[in-house]
């Protein structure tokens, strides 16, 4: 093993693990496309003020649903359990309520993106096609 490695600190690594939005540790991470990370109570907060699904840091697009990121979500439920706790009952506090409608909608996207991932192929019941001289001599 090399000694001469630099080390890291607890410390530094939780300024690595935190969310630009809140400036806080993240609270299940959620990556955008842009590959910016945020907690996933900041994109709903900023998502229910602004009303826009673009990346509150870049601002670009965000074409698809953003994408928890289990494995820093992992990653910092092991090396910060006593923060998580206490951002557990910060982030309850926080969290805005969406009313039916706004539920309705996430619902339908995240069903819609679903059946978009998920979906299987299927060949169309159609009459087979019978070729004849015409369909050739139009052709050629």
């Amino acid at each position: 093993m090399n000694n001469n490695s630099p080390r890291i600190n607890k410390t530094q690594i939780k300024n690595i693990l935190t969310c630009s939005f809140c400036k806080k540790l993240f609270h299940y991470p959620i990556t955008l496309q842009c590959q910016d990370t945020f907690c996933k109570n900041c994109l709903l907060i900023y998502k229910f003020k602004t009303k826009k699904t673009d990346c509150p840091k870049c601002h670009k697009d965000s074409f698809y649903p953003p994408i928890q990121n289990i494995k820093l979500w992992d990653l910092i439920s092991k090396l910060f359990p006593d923060e998580i706790k206490l951002r557990d009952l910060d982030v309850s506090r926080t969290t805005p309520k969406l009313t039916e409608e706004e539920q309705i909608k996430e619902e339908i996207i995240k069903n819609n993106w679903r059946d978009i991932i998920n979906k299987k192929f299927t060949p169309l019941e159609q009459p087979p096609i019978e070729l004849n001289n015409i369909v050739f001599e139009q052709i050629f």
